[in-house]
């Protein structure tokens, strides 16, 4: 996991929760695509199912925080303000 400041922290947490528009402490298929498709990165369906698979560590088909903050930089394109 990249080294993030305190302060860069919570605007990832606060990202996250902006992203997880269901509220369920994970981010889906269908709300990462969303947040793709918002910020002019989204390419196809088959790039973002690799994707989340790469984050997904344990597999279970959705992204948790600490999946997030691991792979954020892979998901969005490089280090961001979140």
């Amino acid at each position: 996991m990249p080294p993030y400041s305190r302060e860069e922290r919570e605007k990832m947490l606060d990202a996250f929760h902006e992203i997880n528009t269901n509220y369920d402490s994970f981010i889906s298929f269908e709300e990462l695509k969303a947040e793709l498709e918002k910020r002019g990165l989204y390419e196809d369906d088959t790039k973002l199912n690799e994707l989340i698979h790469e984050a997904d560590v344990n597999d279970d088909g959705k992204i948790s925080f600490g999946e997030f903050l691991a792979k954020h930089d892979k998901l969005f394109g490089g280090k961001s303000k979140a």
